[in-house]
Parts: structure tokens; sequence; C-alpha cells
């Protein structure tokens, strides 16, 4: 698989992410992984995804989210979705 192919492939995956999100089970699941992590005052999501899962966690008072995946087109996603007040910071 080649480079471009691979990219790609992420670029509909994370597409196929944001569909899942319509779906009440994935919604359910991402409620129940946050409500088990609801007493942390620090949270790291690693393979944080489009960040869906991320972006309820960061709805805590007091709580900061640190969100790391290795995919760009999945934080192509993810970033526009972050609240206004977050910084952004990416590998160069």
């Amino acid at each position: 698989m080649t480079g471009f192919q691979a990219e790609e492939l992420w670029r509909v995956y994370a597409h196929v992410y944001e569909l899942m999100e319509r779906i009440s089970f994935v919604r359910d699941q991402h409620a129940r992984h946050v409500r088990a992590l609801c007493g942390l005052p620090v949270v790291l999501d690693a393979g944080c995804g489009i960040g869906s899962s991320t972006l309820q966690l960061a709805e805590g008072p007091r709580r900061k989210v640190l969100a790391l995946d290795r995919d760009e087109a999945m934080l192509r996603v993810a970033l526009p979705r972050r609240p206004e007040t977050d910084t952004p910071r990416q590998r160069s």
C-alpha cells in the first residue's frame, strides 16, 4: 500500500467514524466510557480518533484532557470540533 492509499483509507475511516456517531449504541458507549472516567482531573485520550469521547470528557468541570492520535486524517476531523478555549499542539 502506498502512502497515498493509506492516507485515503484513513480519510474514509474518519468519515465512517463521523457516521457512527449517529448510532445510539455508539453514543451510549462513549457516554459509558466518559462516566467511568468522570472523577479524574486529568485524562489522556490515546487514540482519540475524531474526538467523540474527548469532547465529552472535556465537558467535565476543571478537567484537563490530552487527546492524541497518530493519524492526521482523524485529527483533521477532531481539531475543528474542539472547544475554542483549547490550544491544539501538533507534532511537526
